[in-house]
């Protein structure tokens, strides 16, 4: 599994920005040149996921202290099922050793009509050793659970992490 740095490969970034905005709907997108821009800080890091040659996925991740966030994970509709997601989290781990890994899912309540589909995306991150972190998030007019691996995040560290990336 291998990461390629769309703005070091610019032939990912028509790769990048199609699964990003076919694999997340509207209101839970940032403008891409807004994720863009954020790169320059050097704090954030907007990559492509190859299994050899095969096209797989795409990552933004948001790096803070001893925390690495996982923004935006995404694995093609059409290779979903066959672990790529698993060893994407995986390959995360083993680059950022000793740090926290977080990430936000669409909450998990039973009165949405797609909750079968969120429960199974909590169990999936649940298998790969993230636990909940009970905090809830609302961005956007969504909420969002926190869940994390390698220690606990507190709604203050999140809080940090984000003012740190997006400014007051």
């Amino acid at each position: 599994m291998t990461f390629k740095d769309i703005f070091k490969n610019t032939d990912e970034i028509q790769k990048f920005k199609d699964l990003y905005f076919s694999a997340f709907p509207q209101e839970e997108r940032v403008p891409f040149d807004f994720l863009a821009d954020k790169v320059q800080y050097g704090n954030s890091n907007l990559l492509t996921v190859y299994h050899g040659d095969l096209f797989v996925g795409i990552l933004v991740l948001v790096l803070h202290k001893d925390m690495v966030f996982l923004w935006y994970l995404a694995i093609d509709d059409s290779l979903r099922g066959n672990g790529y997601g698993t060893k994407v989290l995986q390959v995360v781990e083993q680059k950022y050793p000793g740090c926290r890994l977080v990430l936000n899912i669409d909450e998990v309540c039973d009165t949405f009509a797609d909750f079968a589909q969120r429960q199974k995306r909590h169990q999936f991150y649940i298998k790969n050793g993230y636990c909940d972190c009970f905090v809830k998030t609302r961005e956007k007019g969504v909420v969002y659970q926190l869940m994390s691996k390698n220690g606990n995040v507190t709604y203050n560290d999140y809080k940090q992490m984000m003012i740190a990336y997006l400014g007051e």
